[in-house]
């Protein structure tokens, strides 16, 4: 004769719970007006119903070179620029007489 089993205390209510739980959702997401499954898609990385990305939001690596090369040559002109400044200030420094000497 088989015997029944039982179910604990805990067990019935995570049953409840799961059951009663995306109850509630749906039912509190439809009464403030927004579509429950469409949020679940978004929470879980599904498609996006706002459309498709505009160019902007899209990774261009192209346009990061180009971006770094300009960035490189602006502080390339100014290491030559604080270099220029640096050799006046010498020259300016060895003209000058020494106290002391």
């Amino acid at each position: 004769m088989a015997t029944r089993t039982k179910l604990t205390p805990f067990a019935r209510f995570f049953i409840f719970l799961i059951i009663f739980l995306p109850l509630a959702y749906f039912g509190a997401a439809y009464y403030r007006g927004e579509d429950p499954i469409a949020t679940i898609k978004d929470l879980v990385g599904g498609q996006s119903t706002t459309g498709p990305a505009s160019n902007k939001d899209t990774y261009d690596p192209q346009e990061e070179i180009n971006r770094l090369k300009k960035e490189n040559q602006a502080l390339r002109q100014q290491v030559k620029e604080l270099q220029s400044t640096l050799e006046a200030q010498e020259n300016k420094d060895t003209s000058r007489q020494k106290w002391g000497n």
